[in-house]
Parts: C-alpha cells; sequence; structure tokens
C-alpha cells in the first residue's frame, strides 16, 4: 500500500507545487482582508484537491497500472487504499489551509466554514472514487451530474437558512456548525462504505 500511497503522491506533486505557490499569493491577499476571499479559496481548495485525485484515475489508464496492481499480491486493496489515504490527506491539508486563511484575514468566527469545505469535499470524494473505479476517464459526465447536484444542494440548504435568519445573525460560524459538522461526519462514515465498493469493482474487474 505506501508504494501505491507513494506513485500518487509523486504524480500529483507537480499540481501541488503551482497549489502551494497561488495559495502563498492568497494568504498574502488575506492579510488585506479582501471581501470574500475564503469563501472563494474554500470553494478552489475543494475542487482542486478532488480535481488532483481524480487525474490519478487517468495515469491508471494510460500506464496500465491497474493491471499492475492485479499481478502483485494484494495490489488491488494496496491501490485502493492508498487512494483513500491520499484522499483523505489532502482534505486535512485543505481544511488547514482554509482555517489558516480564516484567521490571516481577521475573521475567526468564520473558522467552522474549514468543517462545510471538508464534508463538501470528503462527499464528494466517496462518490467520485467508485465512479471512477467503475468508468474510468468516461466517468466525467457523470461527475459533472454530481457536481451540479451538490451544487443545487447546497445552494437550497443555504437559501432556506438565509431566510430563517431574517434577523441578520447568519453567518459563517452557523453554516458551518449546522452544515459542516454532519457533513464532515457522513464524509467521513460514508469514506468506508465507498473505499469497499470501489474495492469489489476493482476486484471485479477483468484487465
Amino acid at each position: 500500500m505506501k508504494g501505491f500511497l507513494k506513485r500518487d503522491f509523486y504524480l500529483i506533486l507537480p499540481n501541488l507545487r503551482f497549489y502551494l505557490i497561488f495559495m502563498l499569493f492568497l494568504m498574502a491577499l488575506s492579510v488585506f482582508q479582501v471581501a470574500n476571499l475564503a469563501s472563494f479559496l474554500g470553494f478552489y481548495l475543494a475542487i482542486f484537491a478532488a480535481s488532483s485525485v481524480l487525474s490519478l484515475f487517468s495515469y491508471d489508464e494510460m500506464n496500465h497500472w491497474q493491471a499492475y496492481a492485479a499481478a502483485v499480491p494484494g495490489g488491488r486493496r494496496g491501490q485502493v487504499d492508498g487512494r483513500y489515504i491520499l484522499a483523505l490527506l489532502m482534505g486535512l491539508v485543505m481544511m488547514a489551509a482554509e482555517a489558516l486563511i480564516t484567521l490571516l484575514g481577521r475573521a475567526p468566527r468564520d473558522l467552522p466554514m474549514s468543517l462545510l469545505y471538508g464534508g463538501m469535499f470528503l462527499v464528494y470524494i466517496d462518490l467520485a472514487i467508485p465512479v471512477s473505479y467503475r468508468f474510468g476517464t468516461r466517468s466525467r459526465t457523470v461527475m459533472i451530474v454530481i457536481v451540479g447536484a451538490m451544487a443545487g444542494i447546497m445552494g437550497m440548504g443555504g437559501a432556506a437558512m438565509t431566510i430563517s435568519n431574517a434577523g441578520g445573525t447568519f453567518h459563517g460560524a452557523s453554516l458551518g456548525l449546522v452544515a459542516g459538522v454532519p457533513l464532515l461526519a457522513v464524509g467521513l462514515a460514508g469514506m468506508l462504505l465507498s473505499r469497499s465498493v470501489s474495492l469489489k469493482i476493482l476486484t471485479g474487474k477483468e484487465l
């Protein structure tokens, strides 16, 4: 499993370098309290982290990595475990970066928003990885539909909470705690089920 995890990490390393430079730039902006920067960054970080993980399936197909995993004892399980561990690590880094940006922007009450973005990322990954193992790079259309559905659900939820808080007390902390904590819990619990489904899909494939 360590070998598969290391391989995935090295493949996304060029993206991580660009990501780090861009983050440093945004952190510098946050010191000047640019409006809505933390919200923009939260969505950007989630999208970047998810796209980085899913890009690994393109490498799998180009280099026939799934066939290699099938030929190695315990290789399929190791490949699946390595990918989920990498996704979890990406989620933790994303949440920590969002929290840091929020603090630099002098908006500590919005720290719980990092939980919301982390939960959204995990739920998306729970759905995306099994679909990608099943359909490979052909899964892009399916994932676009999933993204649209999730965005619609989050939009309706945010609108409902805004209407219910007509007194003006609604802020990032409220949304982060009310929606973020349950979503994060669902994402973490769903990762176990998602892993089992992915392993079953990959094990049943004829390569």
